[in-house]
């Protein structure tokens, strides 16, 4: 699944996804890593309190 997520993001982001995923490791809260898919998307708008 690692892989999916890494292809999915832009290459520019791939340290704070790498970041995110530790956290998500370490945590086992996927809520970062839900919001970080989220901003990817093209059409994505930033609500607050998300990232």
């Amino acid at each position: 699944m690692r892989e999916l997520l890494i292809d999915s993001g832009p290459a520019t982001r791939r340290a704070e996804f790498n970041a995110m995923m530790v956290n998500f490791y370490r945590t086992k809260d996927a809520t970062a890593a839900f919001a970080f898919l989220a901003s990817c998307h093209p059409d994505f708008e930033e609500s607050p309190g998300i990232l």
